[in-house]
């Protein structure tokens, strides 16, 4: 029962075709239901804002900004040169 080369081919050709469609096929579905989930949650815990106006707000994790607070700043820096 051997099978030429050829024929080993096409048959290893012909799975790879079925299984880059069932790929394509699971990836697509798995997008929409990903879609379909997010859309879900967003409609769950989604409601009319009681505010009119919004702020943004740029944070980071940089602390130097700490030495804007001039009042906290100048007291330690003179109690530090006093001593």
């Amino acid at each position: 029962m051997a099978i030429s080369k050829g024929k080993l081919l096409a048959i290893c050709i012909v799975w790879l075709i079925l299984f880059g469609c069932a790929a394509v096929a699971w990836r697509f579905m798995g997008e929409e239901s990903a879609e379909r989930a997010k859309e879900q949650q967003l409609e769950q815990t989604s409601g009319t804002s009681q505010y009119e106006h919004f702020v943004d707000l740029a944070l980071d994790a940089f602390s130097g900004y700490a030495i804007c607070d001039r009042t906290n700043f100048a007291a330690n820096s003179k109690s530090n040169a006093s001593n």
